[in-house]
């Protein structure tokens, strides 16, 4: 069973990232597209605030005793797929970037 003050923590830690990644959104920093991934996190955070026994449920699917160290596999898993997409999505982008410029190498090659 999650302490209460580990339940706290849980809590704000959840409040401050919804609320952080709303600013982020509103001053453009972040698309809505991976707004939305850090906000299900930020929920999930407070839900195991509120309802402890997801902590247990989740510790007892993945074969652990102490709860938290459940809840902390499961951030570290879910950080890790949003860590796989970025990466690909930068990779795709840097392909992008090196056929532009390669047009536009060819483009300046013919004004000369």
């Amino acid at each position: 069973m999650m302490s209460l003050h580990s339940r706290f923590i849980a809590m704000i830690i959840g409040v401050a990232l919804i609320l952080l990644i709303l600013l982020f959104v509103r001053k453009r920093y972040l698309e809505h597209l991976y707004s939305f991934i850090w906000i299900v996190i930020g929920c999930f955070f407070i839900s195991v605030s509120l309802f402890p026994n997801i902590a247990n449920i989740i510790s007892n699917l993945l074969g652990i005793e102490f709860s938290p160290i459940g809840i902390l596999v499961v951030s570290i898993f879910g950080l890790g797929a949003i860590l796989l997409h970025m990466s690909s999505v930068v990779t795709q982008h840097n392909k992008k970037i090196r056929e532009f410029e390669k047009k536009l190498s060819v483009i300046s090659n013919k004004d000369k």
